[in-house]
């Protein structure tokens, strides 16, 4: 087993210890803290406050899920408004929907009332 022993020469670490030894021994060990004075420099203007827009994460669907929102679509009569929306993705079903198209798709599903 390896043993180290570090020593740390700072008076005022040393006053503090002092201080607090004293203290807590029920009573307050009297020290003496010396000001230094420390000369002004003229400090760096405050920096803008930066202020950023995050958009919150675009939801991602599998096909199962589109689908079963469009079944509850059907399921309300809202055919037309499926075929309408698949035109606008020029694709004859939803089976031929292209993955990169999901997220597109399932938010235009939400617009027009799909559970999501």
């Amino acid at each position: 087993m390896m043993q180290f022993e570090i020593t740390v020469h700072c008076p005022e670490l040393e006053t503090l210890a002092l201080a607090l030894n004293g203290f807590s021994k029920g009573g307050l060990a009297e020290t003496v803290w010396e000001q230094e004075s420390v000369p002004k420099t003229q400090s760096a203007p405050d920096p803008e406050p930066v202020t950023a827009t995050v958009a919150p994460p675009t939801p991602t669907y599998d096909k199962e899920t589109l689908v079963r929102a469009a079944a509850e679509l059907m399921d309300q009569g809202r055919q037309q408004d499926l075929l309408q929306l698949l035109a606008r993705f020029n694709v004859p079903s939803m089976v031929a929907l292209d993955p990169s198209q999901f997220a597109d798709f399932g938010a235009a599903l939400k617009e027009i009332g799909g559970k999501l």
